[in-house]
């Protein structure tokens, strides 16, 4: 089963924008007992959040972030997944040492001190999924977030997910009929390759992409404003496949920075393809559009693959720029 896991905390604390790039390592400690005796990576200040979340101490988890960020973290949305990490823990416990990975996500943050940092380290607390049949199984898990830069004994980020109850959520953003892309509307791209492992990606600035990058990304959006929607679904999921295809994704953020849930105010879009498919994905039949502001809330406009070979074929040549 491949996971596009959007690393994008939109519907959490931090947002950071598009596929990152990810380091998955398992941390080393045997046990919670040994952790208290290491300084691996923030696994002992996640744990002793954990039982924050469990006891619901909105004041030693707003303590626990970095200070700058902690006093823009919007009260109501710190309790609400608060509350939501309370209920995993409660009813599942805290995970055991296997469930946890250790993660590097390549993004930057909203804060002028810490602008500059690139590498975010994030623990993600699995929990058991409930059996289905479908091709998309829910996630559960908390993600807790630390900058090497700052140390480990202070957050800027939490993510608390469980779609294992999912309900369709109305986007607040008007759905589009047509598209009018222009490259001048966004401040970043992320162009990700996903090939059975061997992903790789470029993440950078519009303003500093060379002639030739420019190029074909004008190329890309004036062909896609030519398109015609065939259809329109809302989704209140990341993207899951049914095997394990090799993919391009275009992503486009009209933010220089991570933003906070309440300063959103411009969607994001990422234009996604299946270049080889490995089972039977029925998304390989299409060129898909997610628009969004948060995962929880995203519409989708599908394009006809065949009749929009040019766009399809434009879209591959940019894993020729990813490294």
């Amino acid at each position: 089963m491949k996971y596009i896991i959007l690393l994008i905390f939109t519907s959490n604390i931090v947002l950071a924008f598009g596929n990152p790039k990810i380091e998955k390592k398992e941390l080393k400690t045997e046990t919670q007992k040994e952790s208290d005796n290491l300084s691996d990576k923030g696994f002992k200040k996640a744990l002793e959040i954990m039982y924050f979340f469990k006891n619901k101490d909105y004041d030693k988890i707003r303590s626990s972030f970095y200070e700058p960020i902690a006093k823009k973290v919007p009260e109501n949305i710190l309790k609400q997944y608060t509350n939501k990490a309370s209920l995993l823990i409660t009813e599942y416990g805290i995970p055991k040492k296997e469930k946890v990975i250790n993660q590097v996500s390549f993004s930057k943050i909203n804060e002028p001190q810490i602008t500059k940092e690139t590498n975010v380290e994030l623990l993600v607390y699995m929990f058991p999924m409930p059996s289905t049949e479908r091709n998309e199984p829910p996630l559960r898990m908390i993600t807790i977030s630390f900058l090497p830069s700052i140390g480990f004994d202070k957050i800027v980020a939490f993510n608390v997910l469980d779609n294992s109850k999912r309900t369709t959520i109305k986007p607040d953003f008007e759905k589009l009929l047509s598209f009018n892309f222009n490259l001048n509307n966004f401040k970043q791209i992320r162009i990700y390759n996903t090939n059975k492992g061997n992903d790789k990606a470029l993440n950078q600035k519009i303003s500093e992409l060379d002639n030739e990058k420019v190029k074909s990304l004008n190329k890309i959006l004036n062909l896609i404003n030519k398109t015609n929607i065939e259809k329109t679904e809302t989704s209140s999921d990341i993207t899951r496949y049914k095997g394990n295809p090799e993919t391009i994704s275009l992503h486009l953020n009209p933010y220089e920075k991570m933003m906070m849930p309440n300063e959103i105010t411009e969607t994001y879009f990422m234009i996604t393809e299946i270049l080889e498919k490995e089972s039977d994905e029925k998304e390989s039949e299409w060129i898909i559009i997610r628009q969004f502001k948060t995962l929880t809330s995203s519409y989708l406009y599908y394009l006809n693959k065949i009749e929009n070979k040019e766009l399809y074929n434009e879209l591959k040549k940019l894993k020729n720029y990813t490294r």
